[in-house]
């Protein structure tokens, strides 16, 4: 009898993400109607989505285990890391951040984005109202649901029924596809791979929570540098009109190859307690009687007698 199949698979996580964007808007309706009763800008606070996003985690993390019926812990694999590997981390996503910023240069050159999409994205990465609480947002509210339910829950159920290279794409995928924003995709899904062969090397969402604050904190701490790079934080990020320096680009590669390697480096010798691909039986042998797709098997009462020395 087959044991039941690591959880989730790719179309039940992709239907846990529509479980997260249904309960994120079921939570923010009662925001909406506030707003229309007190006149008063609401569901684009960084306060708001402080709340409605852990809650949407939380229940979708919750519904997950309902349906797997698996321990909410497979969600939170935190295992210490070594200090060391966050600064190769650290290095890594500095030039991921430029290479990325470029990647979407030319994303938005080729199909520019809509002008309600831009102030919906202004809002979140510079709110005007409350830099501060956009910061949180980005820094704590965004890695710390994201990371458990992306990484930790379907990730790890990936790893139990797919190769490692698929199950890094597919988490990379829904993890883009929970942004709902094209214009988000490039980035979001390059960084979901990223932190996904994180995990893959470690074992622990701690370098995935870590990485995933870093990059949004660098996204939202680019416009603030003392000194302007046109494509890079010159005017507005978000819609950028022109591309970032060769030089800055060519940084970019040098601190990502040079992070990558060193990640990899320090991480040769760990062994991450990963769940592994179960062997799969072919359909035809699976259907034979159990002493003929196991082998010959003795008759019982019946033993082999010694060989005796000698003999012919």
């Amino acid at each position: 009898m087959n044991a039941p199949r690591p959880y989730p698979g790719f179309w039940q996580a992709a239907l846990l993400c529509v479980v997260f964007v249904a309960v994120q808007s079921a939570l923010v309706m009662p925001f909406v109607v506030a707003q229309m009763v007190l006149k008063v800008r609401l569901i684009d606070h960084p306060a708001v989505i402080a709340v409605i996003n852990p809650l949407a985690c939380g229940l979708t993390l919750l519904v997950g285990h309902f349906i797997g019926r698996q321990s909410l812990r497979q969600a939170l694999p935190i295992g210490s890391v070594p200090v060391a590997l966050l600064g190769c981390a650290v290095l890594t996503l500095t030039g991921a951040v430029i290479l990325l910023s470029e990647a979407d240069n030319l994303f938005r050159t080729l199909l520019p984005m809509p002008e309600w999409v831009l102030k919906i994205l202004q809002s979140t990465f510079a709110s005007e109202r409350s830099p501060v609480g956009s910061l949180v947002v980005l820094v704590l509210v965004a890695p710390l649901t994201e990371e458990p339910l992306c990484r930790g829950l379907m990730l790890h159920g990936f790893l139990g029924r797919y190769s490692q290279r698929k199950a890094v794409l597919f988490s990379a995928l829904l993890f883009a596809g929970l942004h709902m924003n094209p214009w988000q995709f490039i980035s979001a899904f390059a960084l979901g791979g990223l932190l996904g062969w994180w995990f893959l090397r470690t074992g622990s969402l701690v370098p995935c929570i870590f990485g995933h604050a870093f990059y949004n904190g660098c996204v939202f701490a680019a416009p603030y540098l003392p000194f302007e790079i046109p494509g890079f934080n010159q005017g507005d990020a978000l819609a950028p009109t022109g591309f970032q320096p060769w030089w800055l680009n060519l940084i970019g590669v040098a601190l990502t190859l040079t992070g990558l390697v060193l990640f990899w480096k320090m991480t040769s010798g760990m062994k991450p307690c990963l769940p592994e691909l179960p062997v799969r039986v072919p359909p035809l042998l699976a259907a034979l009687p159990p002493m003929i797709a196991d082998g010959p098997a003795v008759p019982t009462g019946t033993e082999l007698a010694p060989p005796v020395i000698g003999a012919p």
